[in-house]
């Protein structure tokens, strides 16, 4: 694809917000994820964490974009799956942004928080259709064969999450250890073909479309990692 055509089809970026839920579930740590709607034209029937956009009630206007973003994803947690959390305790882990070729594009802010005991998720069928707790050991065998689709950026989010757990050996010690984490942006590239290209593949900086670079240090500690996704 030109970078002319790929101009042609960028949308408005739209700043939205997603909350990692995490617990320990018949004694192991899991992420709270929900199903979309399958009849949703984006990202229909995969599974993600609960989240949705940043809007002015979240404050957006009158502080800063990581507050905003952790008062929106704990009321989208609340209308998505009746949990409450309090914005204040959520950590902010990451930062995705959907490429600059794609016609509907958002800015995401993660943020990590644990389950508060005796609270029960629920569902109002709608948008959402489904929960679960993915056990983090195990996520990838859970969503290899595709009866667990899961979008491209929650697979790597659950990674780093899965490995954040083994470095510190417990949900409370990966919440006290990483609250003041460095955050990377991600801005991923596509190929002609519709590949979604990350920052460490060694092709990322040569492809056309916005992308943000990473340093060295970041793109080793990620070399082992899968660099494309369809």
């Amino acid at each position: 694809m030109s970078q002319g055509a790929a101009s042609q089809r960028r949308g408005a970026v739209r700043p939205a917000a997603t909350v990692i839920v995490l617990d320990s579930i018949a004694g192991e740590p899991c992420a709270l994820m929900v199903q979309r709607n399958p009849a949703l034209s984006f990202f229909g029937g995969y599974w993600v964490f609960p989240g949705g956009a940043i809007d002015a009630a979240d404050g957006l206007a009158g502080s800063d974009m990581i507050t905003a973003g952790a008062i929106a994803g704990a009321r989208e947690l609340n209308e998505e799956a009746s949990l409450v959390l309090d914005p204040a305790r959520l950590i902010h882990w990451g930062r995705w942004i959907t490429p600059s070729s794609e016609p509907k594009r958002f800015d995401t802010h993660f943020f990590i928080g644990a389950a508060v005991p005796d609270q029960v998720p629920s569902i109002v069928e709608g948008e959402i259709v489904a929960w679960d707790w993915l056990p983090l050991a195990r996520w990838p065998s859970l969503t290899e064969d595709g009866g667990f689709p899961v979008p491209a950026p929650t697979q790597l989010v659950l990674r780093e999450v899965a490995e954040a757990l083994d470095l510190h050996g417990s949900i409370a010690g990966l919440l006290a250890r990483e609250r003041a984490r460095p955050i990377l942006t991600v801005l991923p590239k596509m190929t002609a073909d519709d590949a979604i290209v990350l920052p460490w593949d060694p092709d990322y900086a040569t492809l056309p479309g916005d992308g943000l670079e990473w340093d060295a240090d970041a793109i080793g500690a990620r070399r082992q990692w899968p660099s494309r996704f369809r």
